[in-house]
């Protein structure tokens, strides 16, 4: 069954469409666009693909305290890997010196305060997104909208599409990002969280009719929740610890890097029509190798330099019952290489070694385990780095795979 976009906006906001004309959302262009302008509106993968073809981008990221990153308890106090910050780093390692990401979020408010302009800064929304060189803007409004009794779900909702509709007729594109988990803990926020579900779901379901990119942020952390309780990933009930802070900025970057999921033991990942980066420059070679379960392997030969390969992929749980190890092979001429998790060799989270040598001919289907690994659910860039300090010789990789601990 066909609706019309006035029909749909009429079934989320009732009574909102009255004497033949849409609300009328201050600044918005939302009288004007279609059901054809929306379904063909442009979204990120259009700024994925400016990346992939080497062009620069510039982002904004607008939202409230945990966005902009707060300390736990001290919500003055910014948190320097905080969610844009670590959106561009695991932009940087794929795409390096083509991003730019602005920091625009202010503790404490709501998206209707963003839009009228009553929320500290530079005026109204659509006079700041008018003189932004921004192609993507973020914004993770829903915290403070649903703890304040001026806002219902019905409510945010017309205020969610009239961000779209400002943003989009600057030819701008909009990414809704849901809150991280929250906990009743030090202050409590029991209100909060009794009023929360409805608004997660109501900016799930304007991302859905307004063909929108949705980083859902609540369902990666409350599915870690089974592997980081709760009141571990935000310290003070609502502000993030760092890792979290960490967590919820990377899966920013997944409507860009567009990577893979796993979800089940044994699921793979290979290079097969995946977003990687890699900087080997000696003897690089990809090769189609039948006899290993992801096809092909890309190798490298060390050198003095670190050279480097850089895989994305989502999980869709954490690592609780399960590891995630890397795919490729080994020969008489291989060498050692280390794990990287986003670009470290040493972050616990995923670190460990790899010994690519075999004493007697070549295998094509070996898989290697870090030593280390406790992932949350969402976007994770798993690496490895092997130079002539690590051990030399041939280095290689071919994907990545779930399996039971």
């Amino acid at each position: 069954m066909f609706f019309s976009r006035r029909k749909l906006i009429s079934m989320i906001l009732p009574g909102a469409v009255a004497a033949g004309s849409l609300p009328a959302f201050a600044g918005s262009s939302a009288r004007g666009a279609s059901t054809q302008s929306v379904t063909f509106a442009p979204r990120a993968t259009k700024v994925a693909n400016t990346l992939a073809d080497g062009g620069s981008v510039v982002i904004d990221c607008y939202g409230d305290s945990t966005m902009w990153g707060s300390l736990p308890g001290e919500s003055s106090k910014q948190d320097i890997k905080n969610s844009p910050a670590s959106l561009l780093q695991a932009l940087h390692l794929i795409y390096p010196n083509q991003v730019k990401v602005n920091n625009k979020a202010i503790p404490g408010t709501t998206i209707r305060n963003l839009i009228s302009g009553h929320d500290g800064g530079p005026g109204p929304y659509e006079g700041r997104i008018l003189k932004s060189e921004a192609v993507l803007v973020y914004c993770n409004h829903c915290l403070n909208d649903c703890n304040s009794l001026q806002s219902d779900e019905q409510q945010y909702k017309a205020d969610l599409i009239a961000f779209i509709d400002i943003t989009r007729k600057y030819n701008k594109i909009p990414v809704l990002v849901t809150p991280s988990i929250i906990s009743p803990v030090i202050d409590g926020k029991d209100f909060m969280m009794r009023r929360m579900p409805a608004f997660i779901q109501a900016m799930r379901d304007v991302a859905q009719l307004m063909n929108v990119d949705l980083v859902d942020n609540y369902h990666y952390s409350y599915k870690t929740s089974r592997m980081i309780p709760a009141s571990m990933i935000n310290g003070d009930g609502v502000h993030l610890n760092t890792e979290s802070y960490q967590n919820a900025g990377w899966n920013m970057a997944i409507p860009l890097l567009i990577s893979n999921s796993l979800t089940n033991p044994y699921d793979i990942a290979g290079l097969s029509t995946s977003v990687y980066r890699d900087t080997v420059v000696q003897s690089r070679g990809v090769w189609k190798k039948t006899e290993s379960r992801f096809g092909s392997v890309l190798t490298g030969d060390s050198i003095d330099t670190p050279q480097t390969i850089l895989f994305p992929v989502v999980l869709e749980n954490p690592t609780d019952n399960t590891e995630l190890i890397i795919g490729g092979f080994r020969g008489e001429a291989g060498g050692k290489a280390r794990f990287t998790y986003f670009g470290d060799k040493e972050d616990a989270r995923f670190c460990g070694d790899l010994d690519y040598s075999m004493d007697v001919g070549v295998t094509y289907d070996e898989v290697f385990k870090p030593t280390s690994c406790k992932l949350a659910a969402g976007l994770h860039i798993i690496g490895v780095e092997a130079s002539t300090s690590t051990g030399g010789k041939n280095f290689n990789f071919s994907g990545v795979q779930l399996i039971p601990k």
